[in-house]
């Protein structure tokens, strides 16, 4: 029988021992309770004990409950999340349920509800132990990198073996792959729990005796490995069909699944995975079926996959580098290998969506981290409407490049010394602001933050700050509320005619002459 342990995340001392306590002396079977004062204190523990649940509140000094919930999905730990807060803000639970919170209770806490929840959460706990859960985090990530490498080919003969015995995974015997492909790629969609969750309750109804392991490889790709361990094929050909219906039903997203053949050695399920990317970038877009065996897919049909040949990820590179040239050279390696003779038409589409979703999933997820507007600039239907290569080419490659141009422009700033100075800039903009307070504000000397600013925006801190000045100088222009010198009064300019000086030299104009303009247009 597993160990349970349970973090409470609370700041006011009272709650968090008084919570604490109470779960501790229910006789519910909880072998541990922790306490953190927030999610800073949180996230150290969860990255040096195996913790099944915690018990979050949201507003925390350092680190709030959302942003250790982020923390925790982004970084792969499997703990659940229950919110008790004194917030009912539906944006704050919007939230949370997106990345997958099992309860949200409003304050004061409902013990009754919250031991209910619990023990809801510890009868599945139990029933998943002969599932794919493991007794601590990192032991289940070092155990999906080893998966991960061997379907990649990293791992040599003679070590697998040594490997295999640590993880508890046999050398030999009958290994199936299924690499589950969900169309994510809408914020929401980034919840993994209810399909994990899923999964599970499917092998504990209905294939009990399967030994399987499920491991991400891509941020909407999931790969399935079972050990079939002799099962009837027919037995297991109706399993797969059955899980496919179910995911299909109960995730709340389209799942495709592709099936690769069985294999008797663990070093060989790289060949059934590659099969079975092949397989399930065949069935994408095709309506009638989400699940194919490799074996049945016609040889004709079977050409350069983005999963072996890795173009989603090329080209998702070249797009973060600003590398124009690459993109279209992936792109014309690409096509150089559809001969529209030989692919059905549906096919070739089906292969160019599945590239384009897979590029867009990893730049919204990119562009969420960056805090920048996420406006889907494509709808993928859009390419079932052409019909020659050249024209999907050219879709493709405009799409690209004009993603590349958005992320060039756009200020990416994911520096936590940077975000922190542009706050303080943008609130202080109705003063002179000079260097050595924003230094002081993130404790660095003015010149090293001097270099440090100018490296990470290519701009250095005087110019940043009067471009800032300027833009909001011409923003209250166009308001209209203030006169000349109120407006560069409220930039930071205690003198009108050093405003007036350096907005003609910024724009060219003068300000008077800036707003008459506007007011003509």
């Amino acid at each position: 029988m597993r160990e349970i342990a349970i973090l409470i995340v609370e700041d006011n001392i009272s709650s968090r021992q008084g919570l604490a306590r109470s779960l501790a002396e229910a006789g519910m079977g909880i072998d541990h309770v922790y306490t953190a004062k927030n999610g800073v204190e949180a996230l150290a523990y969860l990255q040096s004990l195996p913790i099944d649940l915690v018990i979050t509140d949201i507003r925390m000094p350092e680190m709030d409950g959302l942003e250790l919930l982020k923390s925790c999905r982004a970084a792969g730990y499997l703990t659940e999340f229950m919110i008790v807060s004194g917030f009912d803000d539906f944006e704050y639970a919007q939230t949370a349920i997106r990345y997958g919170v099992k309860a949200y209770f409003l304050k004061p806490v409902p013990l009754s509800e919250l031991k209910a929840e619990i023990k809801k959460m510890m009868e599945l706990w139990q029933q998943a132990e002969k599932g794919e859960k493991l007794k601590t985090t990192s032991q289940y990530q070092a155990r999906e990198l080893f998966l991960q490498k061997i379907i990649k080919g990293d791992i040599l003969p003679e070590q697998m073996a040594e490997h295999c015995q640590k993880f508890d995974l046999p050398v030999s015997g009958q290994y199936l792959v299924g690499v589950l492909d969900c169309l994510f790629f809408h914020e929401d969609s980034y919840n993994q729990t209810p399909l994990r969750q899923a999964i599970i309750d499917f092998f504990n109804r209905h294939w009990p005796v399967a030994r399987y392991f499920l491991f991400q490889t891509g941020s909407k790709q999931f790969v399935l490995l079972l050990c079939l361990n002799g099962q009837n094929p027919g037995k297991t050909a109706d399993g797969c069909r059955q899980l496919c219906q179910d995911l299909n039903q109960h995730c709340g997203h389209r799942i495709y699944i592709g099936v690769g053949p069985i294999v008797t050695d663990l070093s060989d399920i790289i060949l059934s995975y590659q099969a079975a990317g092949r397989a399930v970038s065949y069935l994408l877009f095709e309506p009638s079926e989400k699940l194919i065996w490799a074996e049945d897919l016609p040889a004709e049909n079977i050409l350069p996959t983005a999963t072996q040949t890795e173009v989603p990820q090329m080209i998702y590179q070249a797009i973060l580098n600003h590398r124009p040239e690459q993109i279209k050279a992936q792109l014309r390696l690409l096509f150089d290998s559809f001969r529209e003779d030989q692919h059905p038409p549906h096919f070739v589409r089906g292969m160019c969506t599945y590239i384009i979703i897979s590029v867009q999933t990893e730049l919204e997820k990119l562009w969420r981290e960056r805090s920048l507007a996420w406006e889907e600039p494509f709808s993928y239907d859009v390419i079932n409407n052409l019909w020659t290569i050249s024209e999907i080419h050219k879709l493709l490659e405009g799409l690209f490049l004009s993603y590349s141009n958005y992320l060039q422009k756009s200020h990416t700033i994911i520096d936590p010394i940077i975000k922190k100075s542009l706050f303080y800039i943008k609130n202080h903009l109705n003063s002179p602001l000079h260097i050595s307070q924003v230094a002081n504000y993130v404790h660095l000397s003015p010149g090293y933050f001097s270099v440090y600013f100018k490296n990470k925006l290519n701009q250095n801190f005087k110019e940043y700050v009067t471009q800032l000045k300027i833009e909001e100088a011409k923003r209250l222009m166009a308001a209209g509320d203030l006169n000349m010198e109120e407006i560069a009064m409220a930039v930071g300019y205690d003198q009108y005619r050093s405003f007036h000086r350096t907005f003609k030299k910024e724009t060219g104009i003068s300000p008077t002459e800036y707003q008459k303009r506007g007011s003509q247009e």
